[in-house]
């Protein structure tokens, strides 16, 4: 499952407690620690100067 799945899940569940609490429903939220998953996002890999260098004079 991917993370904004699970993150829209987790914001619908947690604003359900939070409206349980604020009309005293509930008397404490069991979501109020409850956070967001990040997502991972992929490292693009970068370039030594050296080799910036080398494809520059290449390419003359």
């Amino acid at each position: 499952m991917k993370v904004t799945s699970i993150n829209t899940r987790l914001r619908a569940v947690r604003a359900f407690f939070n409206y349980a609490y604020a009309n005293d429903y509930i008397a404490k939220s069991p979501c109020r620690n409850l956070k967001l998953l990040r997502d991972r996002r992929a490292v693009i890999e970068s370039l030594l100067a050296s080799k910036l260098i080398r494809f520059s004079i290449n390419r003359i």
